[in-house]
Parts: C-alpha cells; structure tokens; sequence
C-alpha cells in the first residue's frame, strides 16, 4: 500500500484572513443587534398599533366589508383594547356607534347628524363621553320649544367619499336639518391611499394598491424603518416622497368633490352643512405653518362653503405643556376631556348655522306646563 494514501491530510489553519473577514461579520451583525435593540427601545420607530400593544399593520391591507360603506356590524357589541384604555364598543342597525332614531322626525325636533372617523366615532372614551353625545347633553339642558337631536354617524378608519356614500345610502331618510363633516390631517392620507370618489370597484370594494417592495423587510426591523423615514424621506403611509406632494394635491381635489357632492344632497334635501378641521395634538404642541387641510378650510369658505378650523379654539383652550391631559399619549386620540373640548367649540359654531333654532331653543317650551 502507498504510504502516501495512508496519510490524512492536515487539516488547513485559518489564515489571517478569514479571521479578520469572521470577525468583522461578526462585528457587523452584532452591531446592527444592537441598533435594532436601542431604535426598538426608544419606539420611535414604532408603528400606531406597535405603540398600542398590538402587531404591525400595513397601510395597505386595509378593507372594508360592507360594499360603498365603511361602517361595524349592525347591532353589534365589541371592545376597544389598546394600553390605554379598554372601552366597550355597541352599534346599532346602521352599524355605527350610536342609539337608535326613529326615521320619522317628531314635531319640534332639529336634527343634526355628524359625519367624521375615529374621533366622531369616540376613540378612547366611553360613547356618553364622545364629543356628540357631550352636544346632545349641552343642548338637551337648553329645555327650549325646540330639542336638538343628534345622530352619531362616525367609524374608525372613514374618510370624506365614505362620509358622503354612508349619508347618500342610509341616513338621508332621517331627514336632518344640519350635517357635520368634521375633517382633520389623516383624511389626505386616507384619500391618497384610497383615492376619490371613483375608488370603487363594480362589486362597491375599495381595492388598494399594494405597498412598495421593501415593506417586508420595513415591517420586521426598525433600523430600516429609521433609513426609510430620516435617509430616503418616506412618511409612515410609505407613498414615494418625490410623489407624495402631487397626489396630496389630488387628495385636497378629491375632497373637494366630495363636499360638492354633499353640497348637492343639501340643496335637495334642504338641509345644512358645516365643515370644520379638528387638530391633532401636534397642531397644539408648537406653532406650526398651517397643514394642507387648514389652508384648504380657508379656501372652502372663500368658494361659499361654511368650513372653520377650530385649531386656534384649542390653543386658547389648551396650553402646550397640557396636551397629554388632553390627548392620549400612545393611542393620541382624545380624552373625554379632549372631546368636550370638541364639544364646546362645535356648540359655539352651531349658532352661526343659518336657520339654526337659537330663539327657539331659548325660548320656554310652555307645552308641558298646561
């Protein structure tokens, strides 16, 4: 036998190197590790529903169940859990979180119904506490010859074209005398991702476009969301940057369709509208240019629309260093004492409505003293 194939090869040493190249991989994963640990720590980077307890949500798998609607089930009952708060949630028959109105509107009666997302709907508090309901109570203690009835016509997650599909399909037979639209900054992203009024499949379903490509890899690690978001200048809806003014501009434009068509169900249906911008808390937390919606207000009323933006009614009311006694902090919807804030402010806004009962709602109602 060769000696030669009785020999095991040694085996080879690592050279310099690999060594070196070994331990600056290391190095590297070790510091992104790292990274990783410290930009999750701080939560900066965190999602809404991460900084609320709950999974990563995609800004674009939203959907809806009902077609042409955005609304809950009917008679439903559900809770509202985040970190905050844990808040029971009922419907009634048009799904939205409010008691039932009769569709007949009795004698003596001026009816006003608000149209609005997650703030209208009541977010983080329990529904007497909701902004609609604290106006009902307001103006229930007027005890005048004219009651106000208000219908709460608010869900998480709606927009200006489901404000308008939702009044046009189900709540024009309550006859209102008023509409309230309440807008606020979301609304422009809801519409860009969503689009306007042609939005619509042939089924009534929204379909949206899919994210970008590197959403999978955005989603699992908050060191990428930082390059995202402070390096290539993307916002947390993900729309390309360099876009994103241009179909901002369509959002306002889409917006304003809607209102017209709004505008065009007042004028048939005799009733009154009032358009107002609620802020955000950081509208509150430093003098800030005015946002596209606030400039946008401004323009609505100089083309005949009654629109007001009751940001500077909050800064009267509450002082920079107050806001989280007003806002919750990680869920950053009202407080009930936000939302009778809200309250207040529409009350003021009400009696500038033309053919709004002001003498008949101070007026004594002597009806149920004979």
């Amino acid at each position: 036998m060769n000696r030669q194939n009785t020999i095991q090869a040694k085996p080879e040493r690592p050279t310099l190197g690999r060594l070196y190249f070994a331990a600056t991989t290391l190095a590297i994963l070790l510091a992104l590790f790292l990274a990783e640990l410290l930009v999750r720590l701080t939560g900066v980077m965190s999602s809404y529903t991460e900084r609320n307890g709950l999974p990563y949500a995609s800004p674009h798998t939203w959907r809806h169940d009902v077609p042409w609607l955005h609304v809950a089930k009917s008679n439903a009952v559900f809770r509202d859990t985040k970190l905050e708060f844990d808040i029971e949630i009922q419907t009634n028959s048009e799904g939205l979180r409010d008691i039932e109105h009769t569709t007949a509107k009795p004698d003596g009666v001026y009816r006003i119904i608000g149209l609005g997302d997650s703030s209208t709907m009541g977010n983080g508090a329990a529904f007497e506490d909701t902004y609609l309901q604290v106006l009902q109570r307001d103006m229930d203690r007027q005890r005048g010859a004219v009651r106000i009835e208000v219908i709460a016509a608010g869900h998480w997650g709606s927009d200006p074209v489901f404000y308008y599909q939702l009044l046009r399909k189900r709540l024009l037979k309550y006859n209102p005398d008023l509409v309230l639209i309440a807008l606020n900054d979301t609304d422009i992203t809801d519409m860009i991702l969503r689009g306007g009024m042609a939005r619509f499949g042939p089924d009534g379903m929204v379909r949206l476009d899919s994210g970008p490509w590197f959403e999978w890899l955005y989603a699992r690690s908050h060191v990428i969301r930082l390059l995202v978001h402070e390096v290539f200048g993307y916002q947390w809806d993900l729309l390309p940057p360099r876009t994103y003014p241009s179909r901002e501009k369509q959002a306002l434009a889409d917006i304003l369709d809607v209102l017209l068509a709004i505008k065009a169900l007042a004028t048939q249906y005799q009733f009154e509208m009032l358009v107002f911008h609620h802020p955000l808390f950081y509208h509150l937390q430093k003098t800030l240019p005015p946002s596209a919606l606030q400039s946008f207000c401004v323009t609505l009323t100089a083309s005949g629309f009654r629109c007001v933006d009751l940001t500077p009614t909050f800064r009267q009311r509450i002082k920079p260093n107050e806001i989280w006694d007003y806002y919750w902090p990680r869920d950053l919807h009202y407080k009930p004492i936000g939302y009778k804030v809200l309250a207040e402010s529409l009350e003021e806004l009400l009696y500038t409505v033309p053919g709004f009962p002001t003498e008949q709602l101070h007026a004594r109602d002597t009806s149920q003293e004979q």
